[in-house]
């Protein structure tokens, strides 16, 4: 799962509790540009350490990963996953659900994405998932495009409505 670089070769591995502090960047340049394509994206920065808290128990959990991409020592993405078990009733029982899948900016359009899914994907083969979901943001044109180049279909449409409080 290595592709050369001018630099140095990009590595992808799963994530140690020492990588995840290196994560804080990465994610808050991921809500950032969410943030900047609607206000409805927007988030707070200072439930970082909430966030780390997550990553941290995700490295501990037998239905959840995490994967790094890394360049020389520098890590420059991440693919967040879980497994979660469908409701009664519903098909199929068990999901590989992508949370997060990030390539800072200046390492995008380079195959780093592709790899970091490619690892999520075998992980989830691993653990017999037979389906994967995710959810992209409706006004994020490019993660839209990136994830139907890589097979993935449009499933559920997401509505939003803010409740006011004289209704």
């Amino acid at each position: 799962m290595i592709e050369m670089t001018a630099q140095y070769p990009i590595k992808i591995r799963p994530a140690e509790l020492r990588d995840i502090a290196n994560l804080k960047s990465i994610w808050l340049e991921f809500m950032d540009y969410h943030a900047e394509l609607n206000a409805n994206y927007r988030y707070y920065p200072q439930d970082w350490p909430q966030v780390f808290q997550r990553f941290a128990h995700a490295l501990q959990e037998e239905y959840s990963v995490l994967f790094i991409a890394e360049q020389g020592e520098k890590i420059i993405g991440y693919v967040f996953g879980f497994i979660f078990t469908n409701y009664p009733g519903y098909s199929p029982r068990r999901v590989g659900f992508i949370n997060d899948l990030m390539v800072t900016r200046s390492q995008q359009r380079q195959g780093i994405g592709k790899q970091l899914l490619r690892a999520i994907e075998v992980w989830f083969k691993e653990k017999e998932i037979e389906v994967m979901q995710l959810y992209v943001a409706n006004l994020n044109n490019s993660g839209r495009d990136f994830w139907q180049a890589c097979g993935y279909e449009p499933f559920l449409i997401g509505m939003w409505k803010e409740l006011s409080s004289s209704e």
